[in-house]
């Protein structure tokens, strides 16, 4: 580790929203048809691969790079084509890439009239990203997440009764290499979805169905102009209000890895783009997902180098419709029993890994999970949260050597990661924008965990966390099954009894409270339906699963 350097931290203040798209039934898709392309010049691929090569020697303390951004320097006064429409005028630019994997706008002036808006779509396949009106920039600045294919359109509707005249100005077009958001490439260094290792658990599998809350948390991150990505969670405080904390890795912000953060990488989190939901629907085969839960602009509020953490603030909270979690924390020093992690892996769907045993303490500031049970980590989750046994953030990945083909012998999972520990972010540092408690605990209540929320907070999407039993695989076709429980109460032990078809009890176990994927051998079971009952002292829970041999 580097000794600690102090950082600058730029702080801007909250006013506007970011990029959300509008209701688009309020917004019609015109899609009116340009001529004139601007073709963006040949990529050196091969140089690129280099470079991204010697970035990988570092192991995941790098943000990883898909994609190029070409300078483009196009307005709405020297590029494009004005048309006159029904109702109004139409301003569109048309670029045309040569690799047909995905291209994102960046907007540096976004500055358009009440009741115009803003289309970004491939014109081959329709796919559109959008509408964009003022409210959806930052800062007047907007960055539109990659839109699939070789080509895109801009195109900005102004009514006739507009006030003024739109400002819109694009500083690049980030051209992906890599074959992100797409479907997977066999070239070599093709990253994106389902092009992380193949050890992954998609977040929907049934492993997950314990921490749906936590899942909901986390978000892809795309920085430096749409051309690098990075994972981290939207995080509550004691005040359980609606500020959009969001943590992450300190090396994400600072993009060259020397252990200061300038005030150019500070400005560059105003442009960076948080995909929400970026998930498949199915457990297997995986399935794509969309992009459109995308929020642009944050502010950096805190940041430590030696614990690699940095907390953002989103430029607005996200909406209802992303069903996003803030997620608990827990800054107590010891060690979790067991925990887990959901991360973007190489760019690609929302996935999770667990390790059974306890954490170990790997330095002053570092957790390290000394070999994962079930999945790993990979480039592209630097940032991402490592949860505790009851489901609350102790940490944010920093790096490891974790892969699905380990580098120390030929067991996967069998590898080292480390995260930064969230008790050391809280108050090591001596400024404000060096620790996580003057954001976390508003209320300077000094306590020591909170458990997430959704918010507006309701009983019908708020519930005590830990409240449930989860099985899993069900159907379950292997010699054994996981239990994950959690139960709100001093209870150690816990009685579990298996039923079959005709009510007999055919299995006993005792089990501790508290547990994440706890293994229960079924070997001596044969195929069929059974009712699984647990009992602690003050609950019974009742589940059903399916052996199928």
């Amino acid at each position: 580790m580097k000794k600690y350097i102090l950082i600058l931290s730029v702080i801007f203040g909250i006013g506007v929203n970011a990029q959300i798209a509008k209701n688009a039934f309020d917004f019609p898709f015109i899609k009116s048809t340009t001529s004139k392309e601007m073709v963006l010049p040949e990529i050196d691929v091969k140089a690129l691969l280099q470079q991204d090569s010697v970035e990988a020697e570092k192991g995941k303390r790098y943000a990883p790079r898909f994609a190029y951004a070409h300078e483009v320097n196009a307005n709405t006064l020297n590029s494009g084509e004005w048309k006159n429409i029904s109702n109004g005028k139409l301003w569109q630019i048309h670029f045309k890439g040569q690799h047909n994997y995905s291209l994102g706008v960046i907007f540096n002036e976004f500055d358009i009239p009440n009741g115009a808006y803003v289309y970004v779509y491939n014109p081959a396949t329709k796919e559109k990203a959008g509408p964009f009106t003022n409210e959806s920039a930052f800062n007047k600045k907007l960055s539109v997440h990659p839109v699939r294919g070789k080509e895109i359109v801009v195109e900005c509707f102004v009514p006739a009764n507009a006030p003024s005249s739109p400002k819109l100005a694009i500083s690049h077009v980030s051209e992906a290499y890599k074959n992100v958001f797409n479907i997977a490439s066999s070239e070599i260094m093709k990253k994106g979805f389902n092009s992380s290792g193949a050890c992954n658990n998609n977040a929907s599998c049934p492993e997950g169905d314990f921490w749906r809350d936590q899942i909901q948390s986390v978000a892809l991150i795309l920085l430096s102009n749409n051309t690098r990505w990075c994972s981290g969670c939207l995080i509550g405080n004691t005040d359980t209000t609606d500020t959009p904390y969001f943590l992450t890795a300190y090396h994400c912000v600072d993009k060259n890895d020397n252990g200061e953060i300038t005030a150019a990488e500070a400005n560059d989190v105003q442009l960076w783009s948080f995909i929400f939901n970026y998930e498949s629907e199915t457990c297997t085969p995986s399935k794509d997902s969309t992009l459109t839960h995308s929020i642009t602009g944050s502010m950096l509020k805190a940041s430590y180098y030696d614990t690699d953490m940095a907390l953002l603030e989103l430029s607005s909270p996200p909406p209802s419709s992303f069903n996003a979690f803030y997620a608990g924390w827990d800054r107590s020093t010891s060690a979790a029993n067991n925990a887990f992690g959901v991360h973007h892996p190489s760019g690609d769907v929302k996935k999770i890994s667990f390790e059974e045993d306890n954490l170990v303490s790997f330095d002053d500031f570092l957790w390290q999970v000394p070999n994962w049970d079930s999945g790993i980590t990979e480039g592209g989750s630097s940032g991402s949260p490592l949860f505790n046994e009851q489901g609350r953030v102790v940490g944010q990945l920093l790096g490891g050597l974790a892969t699905c083909t380990n580098l120390l012998d030929s067991n996967p999972n069998n590898d080292w990661d480390v995260y930064g520990k969230f008790h050391q972010s809280w108050n090591l540092g001596t400024n404000d924008d060096e620790k996580l408690s003057p954001w976390l605990d508003p209320t300077n209540s000094n306590t020591t965990f909170i458990e997430g929320y959704y918010f507006p907070l309701s009983t019908s999407n708020n519930k005590l966390i830990g409240t449930s039993l989860a099985i899993f695989p069900n159907p379950a076709s292997e010699k054994s099954i996981y239990f994950s429980i959690n139960l709100p109460f001093d209870d150690n032990q816990i009685n579990v009894q298996f039923y079959d078809a005709l009510g007999r009890i055919v299995k006993q176990i005792t089990i501790a409270n508290k547990v994440n994927r706890y293994p229960v051998n079924i070997s001596d079971l044969e195929s069929g339906t059974y009712l699984v009952k647990v009992i602690s002292d003050r609950t019974i829970e009742l589940k059903k699963i399916q052996i199928v041999r």
